[in-house]
């Protein structure tokens, strides 16, 4: 993911650097609250589901 990151916005980043002067504020710029949905799972206890 890193990789497909750097290809999509490396000149991007570099630009927003360049113009805000440190890697925290273009990070305040472009974070955003929250989970992305494909991350947001369910949390299962410890062998819930699987027979004993």
């Amino acid at each position: 993911m890193t990789s497909c990151t750097s290809i999509s916005y490396g000149k991007h980043l570099n630009a927003m650097l360049e113009i805000e002067g440190s890697a925290e504020k273009v990070l305040k710029k472009l974070a955003r609250d929250g989970t992305p949905k494909r991350l947001d799972l369910p949390v299962v206890d410890k062998n819930e589901g699987w027979p004993k």
